[in-house]
């Protein structure tokens, strides 16, 4: 039927042919390469960049000589840790890949790329199908809270993998001496289609748009082009060198169904392509073309194609699929300062955005810039926010670690400056104009680490890596040389302490940070004497005050002192003493008997007291208060406290019962619970002291899929099974 019959046959058809966009003198297609780990994103893109002759072979994740993998780092774990970009040029048609890691901790390293992209491109391991990493990107690319939609072209990759037999079956005659297989690629389509419905309703049709070539004896030979009409045949000595031949006569109705389903997917687009296709069941060529870039453009239509960076198979004609069917610079979403948005499209007024900041091989810092608006102005940049003049002098065009100078920047291009600006990712500049950027965020989940610095000066290499990765935060501990750094994810702050290391050249000490314990009064102490006295020669007193208090427990969440002055007799003890005493007691407050933590909930009366007209001044009666006071929680005791926070989990509800026993058996108690579809959301109060650790342990258990957000509630006493341990590394800690 119509799959292979695809022609402009008459004039009539003309009322169906799609009107050409103007083209502007240079416009780009960006994309960024999403995917799980490991599913060959980055083989891919080494391949994409040898077909285009930008690089001689074809770069090895595995034996680090991958143009895009190029930082040490990188090369020494053997994956991809940051993104990287470059560029190439195909049937005179610019093109921009950004490059993105697939670990989950480093997801935010592929937002960005998404949010400086116009389209994706999502990689899928033809043996593993669609993973959480894929499902995951497919989220972000077509985000309905942030109103970022994407166009997607997604691609099999690692094909070498899937084999006629077993996942997929063969197609075809033995007398053919050639098979397509389609079960395997037809249930990756199927998954990948699931995972874009976002509703009751169909969502985006994903379609096959070549499969799959095999030899008699199951060996892959090449692809067959669906839209042509054709079979690429790959030479067999891994040069990636192509034939077109014509399909097999025994072949040809399993590729008709296949060019029906894109035509159908198409059509369905557009009234008056639906119109067209259900009187004569097919569409002419051209139009089909022209559809599809439509169809692509909107995220209504998906196409799927197929590659094999060990085979060198699919580059050539992937490389014609993203110069033909990916869209040209869009729109982004900014805000001023009185908080109105607005959809700012590609136009005269400069406006870009930071995508990245990084160091270079030799370890100097450089700024990578998504441009959305205009050109850069020949005068001082602006950052948006702040209004805060930059100077950028050069601009260049990256590819890995190799720059150029960039011969022109307009909407869409992808610059880096070696500038000092100060940014960080996510900042805008401008021409001047008082806007910025919207940067979709969502809740994600943090893990803190406590940091010992070797040396006052690693403290500006971890100031510089905090800035630069965006996802980082920085606070004191305490001591000058303790620091709390919080990340996404444990992996995450490894890799941070790693990038710290090597900048500040010195060893970085981590650990889980302190809990904020606490201490209470046990019970009401009346009467506590405290008393300052010294002699000086001949054993006359030089220095004297003296106070009484009564103390006790208010409650747990209260502030740690209420002062209460109930001793009236002011010619025994002047007014003017007695804010002195209050200084005194909550200056005892901070260190309880306990275990020298923070005494918290309390209420001290002052009962009594006297001074000496000569021998007394504030400062004593403030040491006399401060003596009181700790008498008072010696006599009292006290009881620890430790802190309690909401913790709300967003978990796949098949991991659902693994979570409430992990949360129970780490003293939680579940406050609530609901399940929408495939996904569950508990809400549970737990101890702080065993959420420093739950961020690894949710991992585990949903294999990265989940996601938690907290708050901090309350303090609660420490079960008694718990004190001499706490009591004891308090000691031990000093």
């Amino acid at each position: 039927m119509g799959g292979l019959r695809m022609k402009v046959r008459s004039s009539k058809h003309a009322k169906l042919i799609l009107p050409q966009q103007p083209s502007a003198p240079w416009t780009p297609r960006t994309f960024a390469i999403v995917g799980h780990r490991s599913s060959g994103k980055t083989s891919l893109a080494e391949l994409l960049l040898q077909a285009a002759r930008v690089t001689r072979a074809v770069g090895s994740v595995e034996d680090g000589s991958a143009l895009l993998d190029w930082s040490e780092e990188a090369r020494r774990h053997r994956q991809t840790l940051a993104l990287s970009v470059a560029w190439l040029d195909h049937q005179g048609q610019p093109i921009q890949l950004i490059d993105t890691p697939g670990a989950a901790f480093l997801s935010h390293e592929r937002d960005r790329a998404l949010n400086a992209s116009d389209a994706a491109l999502v990689v899928i391991d033809a043996a593993e199908g669609v993973r959480v990493g894929t499902e995951e990107a497919l989220r972000r690319a077509r985000c309905p809270q942030t109103g970022q939609r994407l166009p997607l072209i997604a691609v099999v990759s690692k094909l070498e993998r899937l084999t006629p037999g077993g996942e997929g079956r063969a197609m075809g005659l033995p007398s053919s001496g050639a098979s397509i297989g389609v079960e395997g690629i037809e249930a990756i389509r199927a998954h990948l289609e699931a995972e874009l419905r976002e509703g009751p309703g169909p969502g985006p049709r994903v379609v096959p748009v070549q499969l799959p070539l095999y030899d008699e004896d199951g060996a892959l030979q090449g692809l067959v082009d669906v839209l042509g009409g054709r079979v690429l045949r790959y030479a067999t000595d891994g040069t990636g060198a192509l034939s077109p031949e014509p399909i097999p006569g025994p072949l040809r109705a399993v590729v008709a169904v296949a060019a029906e389903r894109v035509a159908e997917a198409v059509a369905m687009t557009d009234d008056a392509l639906l119109e067209h296709y259900l009187e004569e069941l097919e569409l002419p060529e051209e139009v089909l073309q022209r559809g599809l870039v439509a169809a692509v453009a909107s995220g209504a239509v998906v196409p799927l194609l197929l590659s094999s960076a060990e085979a060198r198979i699919g580059a050539m004609p992937l490389l014609d699929a993203l110069a033909q069917w990916l869209p040209g610079p869009r729109g982004v979403w900014i805000q001023d300062p009185d908080g109105a948005r607005s959809l700012l499209q590609p136009g005269p007024r400069f406006v870009a955005q930071v995508v990245a900041c990084q160091w270079d091989r030799s370890g100097q810092p450089f700024t990578l810039l998504r441009v959305w608006s205009g050109a850069p102005p020949r005068g001082p940049w602006h950052e948006g926010c702040s209004g805060r003049e930059l100077r950028v002098h050069k601009l260049y065009r990256l590819r890995g670690p190799r720059r150029a100078t960039a011969p022109r920047v307009g909407p869409g291009a992808l610059v880096a400056t070696w500038e000092p600006l100060g940014l960080r990712p996510g900042d805008t500049v401008t021409d001047g104009s008082r806007i910025w950027a919207v940067v979709p965020r969502e809740e994600q989940t943090r893990m803190v680490w406590r940091l010992t610095l070797p040396d006052a000066a690693a403290l500006e290499s971890i100031e510089a890596v905090v800035a630069a990765d965006g996802e980082l935060s920085l606070r004191p501990e305490g001591r000058p040389d303790e620091w709390l750094l919080t990340g996404r994810s444990e992996a995450h702050l490894r890799l941070a302490v790693e990038r710290i290391e090597a900048l500040c050249g010195g060893r970085v000490d981590t650990g889980l940070p302190r809990v904020a314990y606490r201490e209470i009064p046990t019970s009401w102490v009346s009467g506590i004497e405290g008393v300052h006295l010294l002699k000086g020669e001949h054993g006359l007193v030089s220095e004297y005050g003296r106070c009484e208090v009564s103390l006790g427990p208010t409650g747990p969440d209260e502030d740690a002192l209420r002062f209460v002055d109930g001793f009236e007799d002011t010619e025994a003890l002047p007014l003017r003493f007695r804010p002195a005493i209050a200084e005194g007691v909550a200056a005892a407050l901070g260190r309880g008997p306990t275990a020298g933590y923070p005494v918290t909930g309390v209420e001290a009366l002052l009962t009594g007291g006297d001074y000496d007209i000569l021998q007394s001044t504030e400062e004593h009666l403030r040491i006399a208060g401060e003596r009181a006071a700790r008498a008072a929680l010696e006599s009292a005791g006290t009881d620890l406290l430790e802190p309690w926070s909401e913790v709300v989990v967003r978990v796949p509800q098949a991991a659902l019962g693994e979570l409430i026993s992990d949360i129970a058996s780490n003293r939680g108690r579940i406050v609530g619970m609901e399940v929408e579809g495939d996904e569950a959301q508990v809400v549970a109060s737990c101890p702080h002291r065993e959420l420093r650790t739950f961020a690894p342990r949710l991992e585990g258990i949903t294999g990265g899929r989940g996601r938690f957000s907290l708050r901090e509630l309350h303090y609660e006493r420490v079960p008694p099974q718990l004190i001499d341990e706490i009591t004891g590394a308090r000691a031990s800690s000093g």
